[in-house]
């Protein structure tokens, strides 16, 4: 592991989560924690809330559908960049990410590259191909840019941390996001309820809960390193 030194403290990091569970994967008593339940919108308010309660660092956490064909289930992305849908594009604070990496690196497969927001999810195999072609993005999700946009607006440092859930190869059933509530609470019942009227999607249902799980480990393990919660000096 790298040393920190002069740590700013975890109350200064302000954390923005789309789901209840990926909140769980960071320390009790940390950083301040949003969720946004995916939704863009409440991700960027959320941020704002936070840096209004005192964070001077913002950190998009959370998993990610993968668009890079290499990137398998599980691995960690520790974005350069994060690009927003009308184009705009927000650089990773370098320092504090390779500060991250280092620590990581040896514990959790890590991937870097650029994140691309999206304000719908991406759901198809050839839509993630489309989009890998337009953008060469490793992975996609709907609060980075969010988070980002509202981290430069305030000037203050800002970090991608997402985990592939869902391979570039992998089709997700669009009845898999109706176990989401508007508290970023995941409900199977509802899942379960539309798999049962569509026996032929259960082969993806369960690879999808497979490689969900393996991002959750990740981000686990992700959620234990001290240098997310510190700043570089």
């Amino acid at each position: 592991m790298t040393p920190i030194r002069d740590p700013r403290p975890a109350a200064h990091v302000g954390v923005v989560t789309g789901l209840l569970s990926e909140a769980g994967c960071l320390p009790s008593g940390g950083p301040k924690i949003y969720v946004s339940a995916g939704v863009a919108v409440n991700a960027h308010g959320g941020a704002i809330r936070l840096i209004s309660d005192g964070a001077a660092a913002l950190i998009s956490f959370g998993i990610a559908g993968g668009l890079d064909p290499k990137l398998k289930p599980g691995t960690l992305v520790l974005a350069r960049a994060v690009t927003a849908p009308e184009g705009a594009r927000y650089e990773c604070d370098e320092g504090w990410r390779k500060q991250v990496a280092a620590e990581a690196r040896g514990d959790i497969a890590l991937a870097d590259g650029i994140i691309a927001g999206r304000d719908a999810p991406v759901l198809g195999v050839e839509e993630k191909a489309q989009l890998y072609i337009e953008t060469g993005a490793a992975a996609a999700d709907m609060e980075s840019h969010a988070v980002a946009a509202a981290a430069a607006e305030a000037k203050i440092p800002f970090l991608a941390v997402r985990a592939i859930a869902d391979p570039a190869r992998r089709r997700v059933p669009a009845f898999a996001l109706t176990g989401v509530d508007a508290r970023g609470r995941i409900r199977a019942m509802p899942v379960l309820m539309q798999a049962l009227i569509r026996p032929w999607e259960w082969t993806a249902l369960i690879a999808l809960a497979r490689d969900h799980a393996a991002a959750m480990a990740a981000l686990r393990r992700a959620g234990r390193l001290r240098s997310l919660f510190v700043l570089p000096r």
